[in-house]
């Protein structure tokens, strides 16, 4: 569909589709500044119950999401290349060398995007040091990395599944059955079934009692 015979109509709908938050009447106002707000908000209205207009929206928003869907998003495959990258970084690898900028950035040019994109911070210095016939020209190159580390945890937690560890009693580790004599684990069962029985037991009278507490409060 091409654009609207009415320029200014056309000339909203461009506002509107700029306008992050989609007001129309905003956009609206964009065109027509005179208008107040609520003379916006009506004229909007009335655009759309023109099925013309309505259509090149509808088609001009068409094209934002495709837009979007084509843009240049990493997948999940993509984002786990990324950090694989940064994982195997080394700084052996992203040596640059160089009599002059120029040079460091040539050699930062030659390096493969794989090293390349290990490097987090490049940074040249060029001062003098020193005074008189003993000056000389110092240059400094400092070389920063990812985080390394941040990157393979990343990389763990995906590969590996959510594990969630219990413990004993102050924390330590709950002890196997086959750690157990039968005699201490015949004691242990015991003394389970009997913490059992007496639950079982109190919980009428709890309840009893938690009953006659609430009558005795309705009555006062």
């Amino acid at each position: 569909m091409s654009k609207l015979n009415n320029a200014k109509h056309e000339a909203v709908l461009q506002a509107y589709l700029l306008d992050k938050t989609r007001v129309g009447w905003r956009a609206y106002k964009h065109v027509y500044p005179k208008s107040s707000q609520r003379a916006a908000e009506v004229g909007w209205s009335r655009l759309l119950t023109n099925a013309e207009f309505t259509a090149r929206r509808d088609e001009l928003l068409a094209g934002v999401v495709e837009a979007v869907k084509n843009a240049a998003v990493m997948d999940l495959t993509e984002v786990l290349e990324e950090l694989s990258k940064l994982g195997r970084s080394n700084i052996q690898n992203v040596v640059v060398d160089g009599t002059d900028t120029a040079d460091v950035v040539m050699s930062l040019r030659d390096m493969s995007p794989v090293h390349a994109a290990a490097i987090s911070e490049l940074t040249i210095e060029t001062y003098v040091e020193g005074k008189g016939d003993d000056a000389r020209d110092v240059k400094r190159v400092r070389l920063r990395l990812h985080d390394k580390k941040g990157a393979l945890s990343e990389l763990r937690r995906h590969f590996e599944p959510d594990r969630h560890e219990l413990s004993g009693p102050k924390g330590a580790p709950i002890p196997l059955a086959a750690d157990l004599s039968l005699t201490e684990a015949a004691r242990r069962i015991a003394f389970a079934l009997v913490r059992a029985q007496r639950a079982a037991k109190t919980a009428p009278k709890a309840a009893a009692k938690k009953d006659a507490k609430a009558r005795a409060k309705k009555v006062a």
